[in-house]
């Protein structure tokens, strides 16, 4: 399950995407290797659910 958030987690520097990279592993989301910061396609508003 994936899902692509908008609001404050537009950038990788924004409130919303810092909270998610800090806390979102905790309930089982990542933002996957291709879509983090030096990624192959940059999206900080794209998260899966790994478990």
């Amino acid at each position: 399950m994936a899902v692509d958030l908008g609001g404050n987690v537009a950038g990788f520097g924004s409130d919303g995407y810092r909270w998610l990279a800090a806390n979102a592993g905790a309930f089982g989301w990542e933002n996957p290797d291709w879509a983090r910061p030096g990624g192959s396609k940059p999206e900080p508003w794209h998260w899966e659910y790994t478990r």
